[in-house]
């Protein structure tokens, strides 16, 4: 899986159906910073 501390997964280890889309992996990115978590924190 995903061993960083950082955002960032790449499209490719999420697990999905084909005809399910899935939101980019840079803007996942951007959403995980601006909402500014600490430790501990998740965001749903």
């Amino acid at each position: 899986m995903w061993k960083y501390r950082t955002p960032g997964i790449p499209d490719e280890l999420f697990e999905r159906a084909e005809e399910v889309p899935i939101t980019k992996e840079e803007v996942r990115v951007i959403q995980i910073s601006k909402g500014r978590l600490e430790q501990g924190q998740v965001s749903i």
